[in-house]
């Protein structure tokens, strides 16, 4: 994957820890890269994105490039790493503490199992945005997918057929719509960052 092509955006300078999958969490990570974030795509080194394998394309499926996860990636770097090799995590320790935000779309639990416990993560780095995205709260464990949420959220119902039956939009759209929503969330998130670090500078003398 190539680097960030908006360097002049207004995220300029600001670096992102992408550590999601699928489409929500990298949709939002290519938003932010839009706006001139360098962003780190990390991956498992033992396991492909679901989304590398899907194309229309047999040929682009086979070399792991789905136009979903192509399209999710433009503009970013991108690392392969295993997070239960202590000496892979000590470099993914180092990469996060560089940061200015983190993103991330694991089952609630899943990254304190791996030592990156958000919550710790936020107190170890003060000035870390950390994202976390999850389908049903923070307190489960369900797998959360766009079609999952379409139907427990009573959106298949509402896009019923003449005869009731529930249907699915084909197009992803409750992803796209968190990714949106999250990258807004974190841009919220670094503008409170901005207008604390101003509030403590001015407390200082300083400008």
């Amino acid at each position: 994957m190539s680097s960030p092509n908006n360097a002049a955006g207004p995220l300029a300078g600001l670096r992102v820890i992408d550590w999601t999958h699928v489409l929500a969490g990298p949709f939002s990570g290519y938003q932010l890269g839009l706006l001139g974030a360098e962003v780190i795509r990390v991956e498992r080194a033992d396991a492909d994105d679901m989304i590398r394998a899907k194309a229309a394309d047999p040929g682009l499926a086979a070399l792991g490039l789905g136009e979903a996860f192509v399209v999710q990636g433009a503009g970013k770097r991108s690392l392969a790493i295993n997070a239960r090799d202590p000496r892979a995590r000590q470099a993914l320790a180092a990469l996060i503490a560089s940061a200015d935000v983190l993103l991330e779309n694991f089952r609630p639990g899943k990254l304190a199992k791996l030592g990156f416990d958000p919550a710790e993560l936020i107190v170890r780095h003060p000035r870390l945005v950390v994202c976390s995205i999850t389908g049903f709260g923070p307190d489960s464990n369900r797998r959360a997918y766009d079609h999952v949420v379409q139907a427990s959220s009573g959106f298949m119902a509402a896009n019923a057929n003449t005869d009731g039956t529930p249907q699915r939009v084909g197009f992803p759209v409750i992803d796209y719509a968190v990714g949106m929503q999250a990258a807004q969330a974190v841009l919220a998130a670094l503008l409170r960052r901005e207008r604390q670090a101003r509030r403590a500078r001015a407390a200082n003398g300083c400008r």
